[in-house]
């Protein structure tokens, strides 16, 4: 998942950050988001960590699992529209290919950072 991420964060680092998008490519329809998160590498990770950690007796377990997909649907709710109010606010002040760039470095050295806690840990 590590290196995943790193290579995600130099993905995102090197892109050449082109304001113009081509009419070819459309947003996802929203049963084809639903359906993307059963390849999504990330949340895979992040579902798998959260059920080794966070169910902790076989007795209660298929509780444990409830409680953890509804927070997960909860967190997923209020990340999608910070990100869609975050996107709208952006859109102000990206005005061109150098400020796409500049953003998507600072993306790149978060996504690095954020990676960090978990090497540090080992």
């Amino acid at each position: 998942g590590i290196l995943y991420l790193f290579w995600m964060a130099y993905k995102i680092g090197s892109s050449k950050g082109h304001m113009k998008i081509k009419e070819k490519h459309k947003p996802f329809t929203f049963t084809q988001a639903a359906l993307f998160q059963w390849v999504n590498p990330k949340g895979w990770i992040m579902s798998m960590t959260a059920m080794s950690i966070f169910v902790t007796s076989k007795d209660n377990s298929i509780g444990q699992v409830i409680i953890i997909a509804f927070i997960f649907l909860l967190a997923g709710v209020i990340s999608c529209n910070a990100w869609a109010i975050g996107g709208v606010a952006l859109k102000r002040f990206i005005k061109d290919d150098s400020h796409v760039r500049k953003f998507n470095l600072i993306m790149a050295i978060l996504l690095v950072l954020s990676v960090l806690p978990v090497i540090i840990e080992y």
